[in-house]
């Protein structure tokens, strides 16, 4: 903590001096609300691991946790032989079975090479240990460094979004800030070593490299060189989430120069989704409804919870009840056994993409590191499938409702936030759609609603699961809240303009 303190104090100091080399300086907003808004976003640093430490026991056992403990394991790698580690920095690593690094290393991890199959490109899980890897270079293993430098990633992402999207809001620059400031979920989970953080970064400099690439003055070609860094950076980290939001924002970017930039965008959005599903049934053999499905199977045995183990050639997932497991003594970590005639899944080393299942255990002397823990989620809830038909309509319907809506329940302090936020996102959406028969710019409306619907949709399809939604959500939901507050505008917006 004291570590992470002298790194915050740091950081105050080069944002109230420079501006942090120039990352905050606007000329609108002043470096000291600035760094204001920054002091507020790190206070959500303790408070996640408050909240953690008291309803779930800490956070050693979920993915912060789990993050920073290979985060470690990968940057132990550097000191035992630093050219390895380089190569698995950039993607050039040999982690075959058998080789040093597989052996060494890879298998003391548990995300780098989960047990899951639907991956959208790769396991992007690869991306936050690597970030964190080289962390741990400064960090002295304290996990408040990491979640500092998470919300420092994240508060950077917010900057360049809102140095992009600000000319729209002339006079009213302050309110494109404070959703992403303080959205109370989007607040939380951005102090903590999670994903979430880094995508935020992401999608601002995605959108950073945009706003560069039409305000240049170069060749074309030249110009062109600004889709390298957009396309590594919308792969390397929940792609389902930065493509969306990077491809909705350059068609919007793009629709300024056209006559008929309303239909220009509408037609762009239906070319994504076309293009998205040839693609999956290129690459995942699969269309989009099928992709979509798997993922939502995924998951749902996801919520199902259990104890998650690891001996020296397999992971085993066991259904969360102690009575399946008898633990050994005398070692500083959780171990544990299976007891005789348990069933579990299981992912054997060589081959992690293959689920394979023991109905009965008769191996009753392994004995397994314990990793994890998730209890069974008790704020799931049943979709059903996708379809093409009627149904399916429903199914729209429904997934809107819970990942928007619900729940609204008020029996303590963290359902009453939830709901609060719930009620207020659905009041800013319906706000928003009242906007596109009332406001002369539709485009705009149309930008802010689709990015938030589509993700919302998605993530109501395939999590479904209330509290990993309004984790998932809170990404997104800033641009639902910007569309209402465009739509109470009175004045249509200047002419822009994104030279600051």
């Amino acid at each position: 903590m004291i570590v992470a303190f002298i790194y915050f104090l740091a950081i105050v100091f080069l944002i109230y001096k420079n501006a942090f080399f120039g990352i905050f300086k606007d000329s609108t907003i002043s470096t000291s609300k600035f760094l204001l808004l920054f002091i507020i976003k790190c206070i959500a640093i303790p408070v996640f691991y408050f909240i953690f430490k008291k309803y779930y026991g800490g956070i050693e056992y979920y993915d912060a946790g789990g993050f920073f403990r290979d985060a470690k394991t990968i940057n132990d790698l550097a000191f035992s032989n630093f050219s390895e580690f380089f190569k698995l920095m950039i993607g050039l690593q040999d982690e075959s079975e058998g080789s040093f690094l597989f052996d060494n290393y890879i298998t003391r991890t548990n995300n780098w090479d989960e047990g899951m199959s639907n991956r959208l490109i790769f396991n992007d899980n690869r991306t936050v240990i690597r970030v964190h890897a080289i962390i741990h270079f400064i960090s002295f293993n304290s996990y408040f460094v990491h979640a500092l430098f998470s919300c420092f990633f994240s508060f950077i992402g917010i900057t360049f979004i809102y140095k992009s999207i600000k000319p729209l809001f002339s006079g009213k620059e302050l309110f494109v800030l404070l959703p992403f400031v303080l959205l109370p979920n989007l607040w939380l989970f951005s102090g903590a070593l999670l994903k979430e953080p880094l995508v935020v970064f992401f999608i601002g400099l995605n959108f950073y490299f945009i706003d560069r690439f039409f305000i240049q003055k170069r060749k074309l070609g030249f110009a062109l060189i600004y889709f390298v860094p957009i396309i590594l950076f919308s792969i390397i980290l929940k792609p389902q989430v930065v493509i969306i939001v990077t491809v909705f924002y350059l068609i919007y970017s793009l629709s300024k120069f056209v006559k008929f930039p309303n239909l220009y965008f509408i037609g762009g959005v239906i070319l994504v989704m076309v293009m998205s599903n040839l693609a999956l049934l290129q690459f995942k053999n699969a269309n989009l409804f099928t992709y979509i499905n798997n993922k939502q199977r995924e998951f749902t045995d996801l919520m199902n919870g259990g104890f998650f183990l690891k001996d020296e050639t397999k992971f085993v997932r066991v259904n969360y009840d102690l009575n399946n497991l008898s633990k050994v003594s005398g070692k500083d970590a959780e171990y544990f056994k299976i007891k005789y005639g348990v069933p579990f899944y299981y992912w054997e080393d060589s081959h992690q993409k293959d689920s394979l299942f023991c109905s009965s255990n008769i191996d009753t002397s392994t004995v397994y590191k314990l990793i994890y823990k998730i209890v069974p989620a008790k704020s799931g809830y049943n979709i059903g499938a996708l379809e093409w038909n009627v149904t399916g309509l429903k199914q729209f319907a429904k997934a809107i409702y819970y990942a928007v809506i619900y729940p609204v329940k008020f029996n303590s302090v963290l359902n009453a936030v939830v709901s609060l936020e719930n009620l207020f996102l659905f009041i800013c959406l319906l706000i928003s759609v009242i906007g596109l028969f009332i406001r002369k710019d539709k485009t705009t409306l149309l930008f802010f609603i689709a990015t938030f619907l589509f993700l919302v949709l998605l993530f109501g399809f395939t999590t479904p699961n209330t509290g990993a939604i309004v984790r998932y959500r809170s990404i997104v939901a800033p641009f639902i809240i910007l569309s209402c507050i465009y739509t109470l505008f009175k004045n249509e917006p200047k002419t822009i303009s994104k030279t600051s």
